[in-house]
């Protein structure tokens, strides 16, 4: 797992629904998501994996698209502090 290498914090995407492509795509969206989650379910799930990781610095967000219940896709995605930082030097 590549979680206790990465630089804290760190955060992880979920994406849900959809075909995989779009699962896959939901769940990079989801690590940078800068606001609370709209859904109330999903942003009590959120609340309740950030209680169970915060001693790890880990957060989880998760977007969700409509689907079909007999293929649902789930994709995850990890991404350091370096990954949701930027710098640039103007001369």
């Amino acid at each position: 797992m590549a979680v206790p290498d990465a630089c804290p914090p760190v955060m992880i995407g979920v994406g849900v629904g959809g075909n995989f492509d779009r699962a896959a795509l939901l769940s990079k969206k989801a690590v940078l998501r800068p606001t609370p989650n709209d859904d109330p379910f999903y942003a009590a799930l959120e609340q309740e994996l950030y209680e169970a990781t915060k001693k790890f610095s880990i957060g989880v967000n998760i977007i969700a698209a409509p689907t079909h219940i007999a293929g649902l896709p789930c994709a995850v995605s990890i991404g350091c502090h370096s990954l949701r930082v930027a710098s640039e030097v103007l001369s």
